[in-house]
């Protein structure tokens, strides 16, 4: 994936500083991860196993040459990584 592809992710909802607030104070593991060229990803898929509880989906994307991290949350109908990826570039 190019810089101009990363740079054009879009934050919706959630600032990108509070998204990773948020799955640090979850503690949260990441469903997937991957690498493509500079970046590191990890989408997670949170509360989605509890009754009554709505599923948060989040996409975090790390510059591996600068170590800049930035996350987005994902709309919960997305279920799995590469998909959260083309969304978060798309929007």
């Amino acid at each position: 994936m190019s810089n101009e592809s990363n740079n054009s992710i879009k934050l919706r909802g959630l600032s990108s500083d509070n998204c990773l607030l948020v799955l640090k104070r979850l503690n949260s593991t990441p469903t997937e991860s991957w690498q493509e060229g500079e970046f590191a990803y990890n989408f997670f898929r949170l509360g989605g196993d509890r009754v009554n509880v709505q599923t948060s989906c989040f996409l975090k994307a790390t510059n591996l040459m600068n170590d800049r991290v930035r996350a987005v949350q994902i709309p919960s109908s997305i279920s799995t990584g590469k998909e959260a990826l083309d969304w978060a570039v798309s929007v």
